[in-house]
């Protein structure tokens, strides 16, 4: 694995907890951009009136 992935996030400390900030960042995106296509998340502006 190292072969494939160290160049690169390098091999020396912490280049295994950037590894894990990259996977975690990408599953965030992944969930938050189904959510906002979502009925009930994407259309909230429209469900929820402001009060200002």
């Amino acid at each position: 694995m190292a072969r494939f992935l160290g160049p690169i996030f390098g091999t020396g400390p912490g280049a295994g907890m950037a590894l894990l900030i990259l996977i975690s960042g990408t599953l965030v995106a992944i969930i938050g951009f189904g959510a906002y296509r979502g009925a009930p998340i994407g259309h909230v502006d429209e469900v929820i009136p402001d009060h200002s």
